[in-house]
């Protein structure tokens, strides 16, 4: 018989991708599963009639690491299906991802968060400009387009498409973040801690729709580098320093204007490296598929990177604690 897998789905109220997220988990091809939605509130007892499958649990309004370890600790499935309430998976997502816990050590297994085929132009952009090699998560185990080798062992997963064998999770009690992003990283960090293994594997798949281009998208940069910034000041390695170019960059913006305006040679070499910059984004921008995409990505990855820069400093100098 199949292991049992409770898929776990954190949002706040019902709406369009909620439902799409749902009505794709009732067509998956694995039989053993039920759908446990973590709403803000109850919901209305006709809705959840749709389905055997689906159990609500009411959370309150409190963070989706918190709503997940609700789900958690509770339940006794053998295995947690973690999913983003704006994502859904595709119909062998758990088919293909159960079988890889064989061995005893492994606690977690994901894949990509592929485009959604009715992706917006701004979500198309806005996946271009996060992912691509100038982006803030170009060397992260999430990919649009880019798939890694079939099977990788990997430090971490993000929470939108990870399966996690419940006796491993519940060593660690769970998530201990308090942040509203970056509670996968700890999450990893701890499992490996315990000895656990992770693993990436291009046929465990979901689609994930992305906040669009601008604003959604900066917003949540915003509050993505702070909470990154946190978790790295407890979990630092020499892995991490890449998340210091874009605080540098800002830095460099603003120290470099404000020198520049005392000296001409300052003002040419401040120039030129913002040419340089220019050029290298463009170069990035034409790998778009479309002309009005290139255009978006052309503006989107320097405001990406001035807009994590800020908020992976905000992030250092905060006091919260994880």
């Amino acid at each position: 018989m199949e292991p049992k897998v409770s898929i776990i789905i954190p949002f706040k109220a019902i709406d369009d991708h909620v439902k799409e997220c749902i009505d794709k988990c009732l067509k998956l091809n694995y039989t053993n599963y039920d759908i446990i939605l973590l709403p803000d509130k109850a919901l209305n007892r006709g809705f959840l009639k749709k389905s055997k499958k689906i159990k609500s649990i009411p959370t309150g309004a409190i963070h989706p690491s918190e709503k997940r370890n609700k789900a958690i600790l509770s339940l006794n499935s053998e295995f947690f299906a973690s999913i983003d309430s704006d994502a859904y998976p595709k119909e062998d997502w758990l088919k293909n991802a159960i079988p890889l816990f064989e061995n005893k050590k492994i606690a977690a297994v994901g894949g990509p968060n592929l485009a959604p085929n009715n992706a917006s132009i701004k979500e198309l952009a806005a996946i271009d400009v996060i992912y691509g090699r100038l982006g803030v998560q170009s060397a992260y185990y999430i990919k649009p387009y880019i798939q890694f080798k079939d099977i990788s062992e990997c430090k971490e997963l993000a929470s939108s498409n990870l399966i996690l064998r419940a006796s491993s999770v519940k060593k660690i009690k769970g998530y201990k973040s308090n942040l509203r992003t970056g509670e996968d990283s700890i999450l990893g960090n701890e499992l490996r801690k315990r000895g656990y293994k992770i693993l990436y594997s291009n046929k465990v798949i979901v689609y994930h729709h992305r906040r669009p281009l601008f604003r959604p998208h900066l917003k949540r940069i915003f509050s993505q580098s702070k909470d990154k910034a946190i978790v790295i000041k407890k979990q630092f390695s020499m892995k991490s320093i890449i998340f210091f170019i874009p605080p540098l960059f800002v830095l460099f913006l603003l120290i470099g204007f404000i020198l520049s305006i005392l000296s001409i040679t300052i003002l040419i070499i401040y120039a030129s490296i913002l040419f340089i910059y220019f050029i290298i984004v463009l170069l990035e921008s034409l790998k778009s598929k479309k002309t009005i995409t290139v255009l978006l990505v052309l503006v989107g990855i320097p405001l990406t990177h001035i807009t994590y820069g800020l908020g992976f400093l905000e992030g250092l100098f905060l006091k919260k604690r994880i």
